[in-house]
């Protein structure tokens, strides 16, 4: 398990991937919209997707804090982004609310808390079951979470090799960063092949024999020091390098499970029933997504550190097995 300087370290390399910055409020402010990207718009210091459900989750925290600056500004574009509608990514008001909500305080404080929960922490824990305790291959699962795809890239590898334990951390996480950087290569998307910068990136810092990320090291020209990050002097330094934004996303995107009318039903509730019932939580029959599924949708989030809003996403459906 990393301490807070480490984790703070592996952010700010995937913030450089992202945004082109370490930190920052036109990092957390930053909105980008490419064509042919399945994520659709991006939004955030790691630009998580209107397409994935995370950015309606995201502005779905912020609105809940009272003191948030923009919340009443937000609550007209709620529905539409429940919905994943195409047509916000041109909408300019609301590109420019998005902009504009990125110099609140309590925007970049929910996006530090989202970022953790819901990329930081299973990547982390994943990283941890594989029995990984180099730096550097935190920072790489991480990348892929937020990039997406770590499961695929994963069950390549497992067919190759195994787990880490068949070959040992540092084998096996060159070759997964050479498998990922293959898959991306070659990806029948344009924008996904431009990406690669990540995986030649992350080469340079395992044959630079950097595996701990000590500080300072440069990441596409961007410099990441002590000082940078705040880890000594509490100041914060920013800085930038073009990027080339595409979301790696395994699947298409599930939809989110949430109480609704007409109420939700479908294989998708299903299957989060027959998990939930693994767990030993309590259901009811059929496939309608009920007040007693959202009640104990919220006990399972409680009990694996996820906020508790009984709503399904990517996340919960991951720490259900079911992702």
């Amino acid at each position: 398990m990393l301490n807070e300087s480490q984790v703070r370290v592996c952010e700010a390399l995937v913030g450089i991937f992202e945004t082109g910055r370490i930190v920052g409020d036109n990092m957390y402010g930053q909105v980008t919209l490419l064509q042919g990207d399945t994520g659709g718009l991006t939004y955030g210091k790691h630009q998580t997707t209107i397409n994935s459900g995370n950015l309606y989750l995201l502005i779905k925290a912020y609105c809940e804090d009272t003191g948030s600056d923009y919340r009443a500004e937000f609550a007209p574009y709620m529905a539409r982004l429940i919905s994943k509608d195409p047509t916000l990514g041109t909408d300019q008001e609301f590109c420019a609310l998005l902009r504009k909500a990125g110099s609140d305080l309590d925007m970049q404080q929910t996006q530090d808390a989202f970022f953790r929960r819901v990329y930081w922490n299973p990547a982390s824990n994943e990283a941890l079951a594989q029995g990984f305790s180099r730096v550097v291959s935190y920072a790489i699962v991480y990348d892929s979470f937020v990039h997406g795809s770590y499961n695929y890239i994963k069950g390549l590898m497992d067919q190759q090799h195994g787990p880490a334990s068949n070959i040992g951390e540092l084998a096996w996480i060159r070759a997964y960063n050479n498998t990922r950087r293959n898959w991306l290569a070659n990806h029948v998307n344009p924008l996904l092949r431009k990406t690669v910068y990540r995986q030649d990136a992350f080469n340079l810092i395992l044959n630079g024999d950097n595996w701990d990320l000590h500080l300072p090291f440069k990441v596409r020209g961007v410099s990441i020091t002590a000082a940078a990050l705040g880890i000594e002097t509490g100041d914060f330094a920013e800085e930038s390098t073009p990027v080339q934004r595409a979301s790696g996303e395994d699947n298409s995107p599930s939809r989110l499970l949430m109480i609704n009318d007409p109420i939700m039903r479908g294989d998708d509730v299903a299957a989060v029933k027959e998990a939930l019932a693994k767990f030993f939580y309590p259901v009811t029959d059929g496939d309608e997504y009920d007040p007693v599924t959202v009640e104990s949708v919220r006990l399972f989030q409680t009990s694996k550190l996820l906020r508790a809003d009984g709503i399904v996403g990517n996340v919960t459906r991951k720490a259900l097995g079911i992702g």
